[in-house]
């Protein structure tokens, strides 16, 4: 979330701390819950991935927490997810979060001539 004053937080954080202090939690200017507004950041997926039991944030940024949120989703569903990219890093960098947050990885890497592609 956003507040009037512009900083940004989880929405829910920020909810609960403005209900509480009445004022923003990191300039203290006084603030109520309707001064906050719903986005999309990085924080709320770090909230997100904590309350998963993801510790991912720090270390593999916003893109590949949501792919282990959405992921670890589908698991405990007792499903499976089959993930694609035109990269290879990318795809190691996914491998090595999902296994680290306890999803079984296997990988098929290939690639097509140029003929074959077009």
């Amino acid at each position: 979330g956003v507040t009037l004053c512009g900083h940004g937080g989880c929405y829910d954080c920020l909810t609960q701390a403005v209900s509480e202090s009445r004022s923003c939690p990191l300039c203290k200017k006084p603030l109520t819950e309707e001064g906050i507004f719903e986005c999309g950041t990085s924080i709320e997926a770090g909230c997100e991935a904590e309350a998963a039991g993801l510790q991912l944030l720090d270390e593999y940024g916003t893109k590949l927490t949501r792919l282990c949120i959405e992921v670890a989703a589908i698991k405990e569903a007792r499903g499976k997810a089959v993930v694609f990219s035109a990269w290879t890093r990318l795809l190691t960098l996914a491998g090595d979060a999902l296994a680290a947050n306890g999803v079984r990885v296997a990988s098929l890497v290939g690639s097509l001539d140029k003929k074959r592609a077009a």
